[in-house]
């Protein structure tokens, strides 16, 4: 029987491959390990309250949706920003209306505050 392949004996693992997410197997375009966090904060500017569960929207400028998130009770968010040249920001909540933001990933720093002014919206 000289010659042929054996199969691994029972208890010996073979080599570990590397996975997307390791230094060796990253080949693509994986999310980057250390994003640039953007910081939100949604509220109302007549109250000063922050609006709690607004649906925020981040789209590239090609128009693809690149993420959807809900902000905490408080208004609040924390949101991964991809490597772009620009993004949009859409906020929406029922009883106000919806608020736009361009944002550049290389010079987002502190806290967006977004104020939305009660009205109608194109909330779904």
């Amino acid at each position: 029987m000289a010659g042929r392949n054996k199969p691994a004996a029972a208890g010996v693992l073979a080599p570990a491959r590397p996975t997307r997410n390791s230094a060796a197997g990253r080949r693509g375009p994986w999310p980057d390990p250390n994003p640039t966090i953007l910081r939100l904060r949604i509220y109302d500017p007549g109250t000063g309250q922050g609006l709690g569960f607004a649906a925020i929207q981040l789209w590239s400028s090609a128009g693809t949706l690149l993420h959807a998130a809900q902000a905490e009770a408080d208004g609040t968010l924390q949101l991964p920003l991809p490597a772009a040249d620009t993004l949009r920001l859409l906020v929406q909540v029922p009883g106000y209306h919806n608020a736009e933001e361009l944002i550049r990933p290389g010079t987002a720093a502190g806290t967006l505050a977004i104020p939305l002014r009660p009205g109608p919206s194109n909330c779904p």
